[in-house]
């Protein structure tokens, strides 16, 4: 998925979340934006990308922003 810079810029912060566990990814360095990726089985998911120094999804929301994304294949 691409993420713009402008929505992070330290890509560090990222943290990716898979059925409620956060789950290793990949990034790669566009000129505007950043290209994170990582693997799961086909199926139906919740994906939850958290922005932000303070991410501490799912047990609690900081004021951070939440991309959720659900997936069926």
């Amino acid at each position: 998925m691409y993420i713009p810079k402008t929505l992070i810029e330290d890509i560090s912060s990222l943290k990716v979340y898979l059925d409620e566990n956060e789950t290793t990814y990949t990034t790669e360095q566009q000129e505007e934006a950043w290209l994170v990726s990582f693997s799961y089985q086909h199926s139906s998911h919740q994906i939850l990308i958290a922005l932000g120094d303070e991410a501490t999804v799912p047990l609690g929301i900081s004021p951070i922003v939440i991309i959720a994304v659900s997936y069926t294949h």
